[in-house]
This record gives C-alpha cells, sequence and structure tokens, in this order.
C-alpha cells in the first residue's frame, strides 16, 4: 500500500500534528501512527463506522471510521488500518479525505 507520506515519514501526533491536518485537508493520503488513529477516533464523534468510502484520488476503501472535517460540514475524513501480514505489529495506519459515502 503506498502513501504520500511528508518529508519526515509518518505522520507522529506528538510531533505533526499541525503538519497532518494540513496534508489531510490538501487531500493527501497520509500514513499516521497509532496515537493519531486513536486520538481523532475519539476527539470528534465518528459519523460512520466501518463503511465504505471514496477517496479524494477516486479509490474505494473500507474505512475503519468516518469523521467530519472541521472546517466543512461536507468535508468528509476517512480513517483505516491496514496489516500486510499475521503480526498486528505489522498493522500500519492511514487517512485521507473522503469523496462520498459508497
Amino acid at each position: 500500500m503506498n502513501a504520500r507520506h511528508w518529508s519526515q515519514g509518518v505522520f507522529t501526533l506528538t510531533n505533526d500534528y499541525n503538519a497532518f491536518v494540513a496534508a489531510l485537508a490538501n487531500g493527501e493520503r497520509c500514513e499516521i501512527d497509532e496515537a493519531m488513529f486513536i486520538h481523532w477516533l475519539e476527539a470528534k464523534p465518528p459519523i460512520s463506522m466501518r463503511r465504505d468510502v471514496i477517496l479524494s484520488d477516486s479509490r474505494e476503501i473500507r474505512a475503519d471510521f468516518i469523521s467530519q472535517g472541521g472546517y466543512s460540514e461536507a468535508m468528509l475524513q476517512a480513517f483505516w488500518q491496514y496489516c500486510e501480514g499475521e503480526n498486528p505489529t505489522d498493522r500500519r495506519f492511514f487517512a485521507q479525505r473522503a469523496v462520498c459515502l459508497v
């Protein structure tokens, strides 16, 4: 799974919050750490859980949760995790602006 990273790699909650918000608002697919994933799940009530969405790059995925963007009620933000193998430590977390729910 390819993701656009910023120059530092994975966005972390402790160091990269503002950079992540800017990248998300621009429609970039961002790899985030687990703390950032949990923060966004807890900070704003999700409008939907385990739902298919179409992302800003026209790709369809199953999001773990979807929240509304801070700038507009129409802006959706999808968050999901991906595990390449059976080992749960291989889990990676992503976020991207969504265009619509499927």
